[in-house]
Parts: C-alpha cells; sequence; structure tokens
C-alpha cells in the first residue's frame, strides 16, 4: 500500500512523484507553475489559489496546456479550458498512486485543436501574409513578431528590447491595425496573455509559423497558403524541429552536474538554432535554478535569415523577463560549416540537420569532408561535422548535449569519430528515442547525447531506451527524473528503460533495453566459453536479386494465370517481404527470371523475347526507355544483378530483407527466386557432420522462436513498425548455438522436429512456448 503523502501543495512532490519539470508560470511567480512533461500531460497548478475561474480557464489555454489546477481548503479544483465545467478532488490521503491517476486523467483530454492557441494564431499569421502578399513569408512573420510585440507594449515598441527587425513599420501591410485589433478581441482578453503565450506557447508556435513561411507554396484566390508540392526546400534540408519536452529534457542533463564555481561568465552556443528552443531553455533554466549568476552570454548560428529573426525575437523577449540578470545575446545568420573555428563554450546544445550524403548538394559534400578532416569515412550524414566540430569547441569540462542520429552512436562508418569522442570525453546520458515520428514532417530515427569534456576515465553512463511506441519517448523523459534522484536503481519498464551502463570506451554502449543490456552480459560470457559463434560463422547471408525496376519484373497472381504455359515458364516464385508468415513460404508473386543454371540469358535476342513470351513482351517494350537506363545490365530485358546460387535449384532458408522471429522459412524445391530478400547458406565446413537439410530445419524453428526478438533487438537495426533488417551485414554477429557440434545433438534433434512442423503446418501456441523455452536455455546454460 503507498504511502499518504505529507505537503500535497508544494511543486516538489510532483516533480519527484510524476517526474515533471515545473517552469514559474511567469518569472516573478512562487506560487504558480507549468508542470511540464512531454506532448500531452501538460497542465498549469497554482498553490495559492491566485485567479478566479475566468482567469485559470484562459491561462491553461493560453499556457497550451490541457488545464490548470488550484488548491483551494483541502480540494484541488481541475479548469479546463475547453469545457466550463469544475472538477473537484479531495486531497486527503492522497498517494503516488492517486496522484499518477490524476496525471493519466490529465492526459486522456481531446480538447478541439483548431481552437487551442498555435493555430489561432497561426490563422493571424495567415492573415498577414495574404496582406502582406508575401510569398516567401518572410514579412509576414516579421509582422506577427511586431503584433506580440504590440499587444505586450502598445504604442511604444523598444526594437532593441524585443531584437525586431528595423525595417519592419515600412513593411506592415495595409490592413495590419484591423488585424492587430482581430488579434486583441480574440486573444489578448486578459492582462499578460501574450506574456504567458510567449513565455509558454511560442515554442511550438514559432517553429510551426517558421515552417509555413519556409515550406508553404503560393498563396491560394483566398490568399490562404497552399500546401507545397515539394518539401526539398534548400533552407529546411534536413532540419527537424526539436519537440519542446526532448530540448527541456537535454538542457535539464546538461547542466545537472555542471560545477559553476568560480566561473563569473558561461558562453553557450546552439550552431543550428532554428527559433533558438534550445538557447531559449538554457537560458530559463540556468537562472530559475539559481545554478548561476554571473554574465550569460548566448550565441546562435542558422542559415535561415527566417529562423536568424524568430530566434533573435524570441531571446530578447526570454532575456526582458529577467532584468536584474546580465545577459548578451549574439544571433548571426551564416552557414556553420563555413565556421573553420568555433571558439570555446561551455555548453553547446543542438539539433544539427540531418542529411544523408546522397542529399547533399556537392559543394555541401566538400564542407562536410573539410570539416571532418582526418574522421571523414564513407559517407557521413550531414549531423557528422557538427558532432565533430562541437566536441573540439568545449572548454575543459564543458558539455555537449545535442539530439543525433543514431547511425552515429553504432555505424561502423562512424567509429573513428566515436573513437576519438570516447578518448576525450565522458557520456553522461545516451539515449534511443525510439519513436521515428517524433520530429514535425520528418521521420528520424533519432538519439540523445550528452557528454563532458573530462581528463579522467569515467565509463559509467546514463543509458535511455524507448521503443517505437506513441508515448514511450515522453515516458521515458519524464521517468528520467525520477530514475536521476535513484540511479542506481534501474527503471525496466515494457516500452522503455533506464540504467546506468558500464561501457568498453572503445565504443559506445548499446543502445538496447535493460532486459536485453542484462541477456548482453550473459552472451558475452558463452561466447568467451565458446558456446556460442555468431552466425557469419555458420551461414553465409546473401542478399537477393536487384532487379532495378521492381515494379515491372514483378507480376501478381492474377496476371500470372493469364499467361500460356510457354511464357509462365521464365517466371519464379520470388522471396518477398509478403512471400514469408510465421515460417511459411507461399507464392505471392512472380519474378520475370528468364536464366538457365549457369546465370546465362535463356531469352539472347530481342527477336526471341518477342516471340517466346508475346504477352509480357508488350510490358517490356513499354517500359525499353526506363529498363535501358538501369547499370549492370547485359540486356535490357534482363535483371540488374543475377547471382549464380539464385539459378540453382536448391533447397535452402530464405528469409525477408526485414522482419522479426518467423520471417524465415525453408524453400523445399528450390524453385523460388529471392528477391526482396535473403538466402541463407550453410557453409560447407559445417555441413560435414550434420545433414544440411536437416540443419536448415533446425535454424528454422531457432528463427522462428521468440527469443530471436531479443537477438535481434540487440544485434541489429530496428526499422518502422517493430521491425529488423535481417541482412547479413545486421544479423551477422548475432551468436548461435553451433547446432553441427556433437555436444548440441539432442538440441539439434528437438530442433529439426519442430522446423519440419513449422514449415509443414506450423505449430500451435503451446508449442511456440515450448520451443521459446528450449532456446532461452541455450542463453541461460
Amino acid at each position: 500500500m503507498s504511502a499518504i503523502i505529507e505537503h500535497i501543495n508544494t511543486k516538489e512532490i510532483w516533480q519527484k512523484s510524476l517526474g515533471l519539470l515545473p517552469t514559474k508560470f511567469l518569472p516573478d511567480s512562487d506560487q504558480q507553475y507549468v508542470m511540464q512533461n512531454g506532448q500531452f500531460n501538460n497542465f498549469c497548478i497554482d498553490f495559492n489559489n491566485g485567479f478566479d475561474v475566468e482567469k485559470y480557464r484562459h491561462f491553461s489555454w493560453a499556457t497550451d496546456t490541457n488545464c490548470f489546477l488550484n488548491f483551494d481548503d483541502q480540494k484541488i479544483k481541475l479548469f479546463r479550458w475547453d469545457k466550463p465545467i469544475v472538477e473537484t478532488l479531495n486531497t486527503q490521503d492522497l498517494t503516488v498512486e492517486k496522484i499518477t491517476k490524476l496525471y493519466k486523467y490529465i492526459g486522456s483530454f481531446t480538447q478541439p485543436k483548431q481552437d487551442s492557441v498555435v493555430p489561432l494564431i497561426i490563422n493571424i499569421f495567415n492573415q498577414l501574409r495574404s496582406a502582406t502578399g508575401d510569398q516567401n513569408g518572410f514579412w509576414a512573420l516579421q509582422s506577427l513578431l511586431y503584433l506580440l510585440s504590440k499587444s505586450e507594449d502598445g504604442e511604444t515598441i523598444d526594437f532593441k528590447k524585443w531584437g525586431l527587425n528595423n525595417n519592419i513599420k515600412s513593411n506592415l501591410p495595409q490592413q495590419f491595425d484591423n488585424i492587430f485589433e482581430d488579434f486583441q478581441k480574440k486573444i489578448n482578453t486578459i492582462p499578460n496573455t501574450t506574456k504567458v503565450i510567449l513565455r509558454h506557447a511560442s515554442g511550438k508556435l514559432f517553429q510551426e509559423a517558421h515552417y509555413q513561411a519556409i515550406l508553404s507554396g503560393q498563396l491560394d484566390i483566398y490568399g490562404v497558403p497552399e500546401p507545397s508540392k515539394s518539401l526539398k526546400n534548400k533552407e529546411l534540408n534536413g532540419v527537424h524541429f526539436t519537440p519542446a519536452f526532448i530540448t527541456r529534457s537535454i538542457v535539464e542533463e546538461s547542466f545537472r552536474d555542471f560545477n559553476f564555481d568560480g566561473i563569473t561568465e558561461v558562453k553557450i552556443l546552439d550552431p543550428a538554432c532554428g527559433s533558438g528552443e534550445f538557447l531559449k531553455e538554457s537560458l530559463r533554466q540556468i537562472i530559475e535554478s539559481n545554478k548561476f549568476n554571473g554574465l550569460i552570454k548566448i550565441y546562435g548560428w542558422d542559415k535561415s535569415k527566417t529562423a536568424v529573426e524568430v530566434a533573435n525575437f524570441s531571446l530578447h523577449f526570454e532575456k526582458s523577463q529577467y532584468p536584474t540578470k546580465t545577459i548578451e545575446i549574439e544571433i548571426i545568420e551564416k552557414d556553420t560549416l563555413d565556421e573553420q573555428n568555433w571558439g570555446e563554450f561551455h555548453f553547446i546544445l543542438m539539433n544539427p540537420p540531418f542529411v544523408s550524403w546522397e542529399r547533399l548538394e556537392s559543394i555541401d559534400q566538400e564542407k562536410v569532408r573539410a570539416s571532418l578532416e582526418d574522421f571523414f569515412s564513407n559517407k557521413p550524414n550531414l549531423a557528422s561535422p557538427f558532432f565533430y566540430k562541437a566536441l573540439k569547441s568545449l572548454k575543459p569540462n564543458g558539455v555537449l548535449g545535442c539530439v543525433l542520429p543514431t547511425s552515429i552512436f553504432n555505424a561502423d562508418s562512424y567509429k573513428i569519430l566515436r573513437d576519438y569522442a570516447s578518448e576525450n570525453f565522458n557520456i553522461e546520458l545516451i539515449g534511443k528515442l525510439g519513436n521515428l515520428n517524433l520530429f514535425y514532417n520528418a521521420v528520424v530515427d533519432a538519439g540523445i547525447y550528452v557528454a563532458t569534456r573530462k581528463k579522467e576515465n569515467n565509463n559509467n553512463s546514463t543509458v535511455l531506451w524507448a521503443d517505437s511506441s506513441l508515448n514511450s519517448t515522453t515516458d521515458a523523459l519524464r521517468n528520467l527524473r525520477i530514475f536521476q534522484q535513484s540511479p542506481n536503481i534501474p527503471v525496466n519498464e515494457t516500452n522503455f528503460s533506464i540504467y546506468k551502463s558500464i561501457y568498453n570506451k572503445t565504443n559506445f554502449p548499446n543502445l538496447v533495453s535493460f532486459s536485453s543490456y542484462n541477456l548482453e552480459k550473459k552472451i558475452n560470457e558463452l561466447i568467451f566459453t565458446k558456446k556460442l559463434i555468431p552466425i557469419k560463422s555458420i551461414f553465409d547471408v546473401k542478399q537477393g536479386t536487384r532487379t532495378g525496376a521492381n515494379e515491372i519484373f514483378n507480376v501478381d497472381k492474377m496476371y500470372f494465370e493469364s499467361l500460356k504455359a510457354e511464357e509462365k515458364k521464365y517466371f519464379k516464385p520470388s522471396v518477398s517481404n509478403k512471400a514469408i508468415k510465421n515460417g511459411k513460404l507461399s507464392v505471392y508473386n512472380y519474378l520475370w527470371f528468364p536464366y538457365n543454371f549457369k546465370r546465362e540469358l535463356i531469352l539472347k535476342t530481342e527477336d526471341e523475347v518477342s516471340k517466346k513470351v508475346p504477352s509480357f513482351y508488350k510490358v517490356l517494350k513499354h517500359h525499353q526507355p526506363t529498363l535501358e537506363n538501369r547499370s549492370l545490365i547485359e540486356k535490357w530485358w534482363g535483371l540488374s544483378r543475377v547471382y549464380k546460387w539464385l539459378c540453382e535449384n536448391n533447397s535452402k532458408l530464405v528469409s525477408t530483407e526485414f522482419g522479426k522471429a518467423g520471417y524465415f522459412a525453408i524453400d523445399t524445391t528450390g524453385e523460388y527466386k529471392v528477391e526482396r530478400g535473403n538466402a541463407w547458406s550453410i557453409k560447407k565446413s559445417k555441413s560435414i557432420n550434420q545433414n544440411e537439410e536437416d540443419l536448415n530445419f533446425a535454424y528454422l524453428a531457432f528463427f522462428c522462436s521468440e527469443f530471436f526478438n531479443k537477438l535481434l533487438a540487440l544485434y541489429s537495426k530496428q526499422i518502422a513498425g517493430g521491425q529488423y533488417y535481417l541482412g547479413g551485414k545486421f544479423v551477422n554477429d548475432i551468436p548461435i548455438p553451433d547446432l553441427t557440434l556433437e555436444e548440441n545433438i539432442g538440441l539439434a534433434n528437438e530442433l529439426i522436429s519442430y522446423g519440419k512442423r513449422i514449415s509443414d503446418s506450423g505449430i500451435n501456441e503451446e508449442e511456440k512456448i515450448l520451443l521459446n523455452k528450449i532456446i532461452e536455455s541455450v542463453y541461460q546454460s
């Protein structure tokens, strides 16, 4: 039974119990806070009962939170902005479980998004854009910033205080006064509303406005921006706006153990600052935590003119909230990769642009090459030179806190860069964020990284892992605050984990769940004693054919059945992602495969093709220009890449290109041709002591066990939907038992029996559980 909470009307209780970050409602607020967690569950709280009902509801709306709680005579009252009702909860006998239940209840609110604060102000922005006729959105955004500052200051606006563009007044639209009046009537109905919006909702607001200003297309006939048909905009190429809950956590962790003693000025840089969220959050946390009272120097760089203007405005507003503090702000428009020497900083906080090498223009590729110096390798992501330059530009004991593509944490092409980081920095926090859709209008496999430049060797890092489910990342970051209260007690939930990892300084920690982390330690012991060996010691995992034109050469069953028998013999059933399910192979489609067992084209001339396959020839002829444009082709009607083993009709173990346990099957006749998948060929040295066909069935059972998913989580790379890459590059190092050894003959025979049943009629749920226990026992011995 949970203990009753005393002193429920203090922010510390809510902070420690739920892992929330309290931010003052206004800088001079002592009893009013915005309790922040993530995307959905933020709320306001007043421990002093200082507002009336109308203000509670209005300010909940203005802060872009779900509700406002207040304490009144042993009761908690809950005010929602979208409903006039007031709900009441008795504070007597209140436990952590009851607070958690209340918190989940707040997160369940479904409120009309179109009526929330950000969409309403974006509508004002679109009116300004229509009035200015501003196709690129720059002056419309400037007009919005001017409108917000006027709403707060009135007619006498201090341009320097707000960091406003000096030319804005001459570029205001004629309808500005009418739009401003509309804003005041709809939004700024209670004093301090604009200030509250700028303090708590401006991050999402400015990111949305910035995004629309850059990516929206032409204005339609009504003056409303039409969505752009192409998102290939140079100014936003690879830029992913950072959700506020991620920004807060990175800043919080970056400041956590920093020693400010003896420092008279602190320098903070964001080299890809966007609308300035990292810098704004840094300024707020460093001041409101009372960790530092000296000069704070804020530096932001960005190649987007629009981003620089917004960041200037946002940071100057934040500065104005702390008139007794000494703050210097320098936001500059420039391409950071043109800057060879960044200088030295106490903190560098960033979410650099994620752009693959292939998507970079040649001039930017050269900048990446020059910036990485001796650490250039293979085809690096644009984020990597930002990472390297940031590491180089930290003062002793300085901290880097950032969002990075997870490939930098584990891909071979970044090994020398990781080696440099490991030799010179201690990882304080490293994490996999899991959900690929966290970032606005982007699918990004992202992680977080916080490291300190220290001489002493410390290889004990906090690892955060979240899976791909909707709320896993927000729940993980909230629980990170709870974990930091007792960092030696791991958090091991179904969808996320947080724990301390002692890692090898020659590499980064493996970003896996706590259960997988413990499994990995056991596996390493079994590898050391040679009870397990890597997959590559038993199998050659071979990639299937590459057609160069899947949509042409793959045909469905209906089309295949419509062909005459003479044509059908040039098509073979294919192994693709949809042809395998639960260990069984079935015909999903057919692949054009006019090759003999020597890998020679059977149809050597176009005339032969037209006579032997007249129906399909019409399809090929229609697409001839496309087919001729492929590389690595012998004849334009042939496939791009065909391997000799594909042409042999041998029984084989096959898998899909990506998947998980059960995405394996046996092609017993050898008639299937592997296209979007892999063939797993047992090495000749391993088939001496055991029948190869039996070995295939034994390993089929192994790869269909639920336990195999745990091995994939440890060694392969996950994609959307909880599946993993199954190609050799990703699975070769997975440790498995050698079933050809005499000591494993009993295990092999058990698995052969299971494999044959899986391939034939399948196994029931009870048999699946028993199979899984057999495999688990191998890794517990």
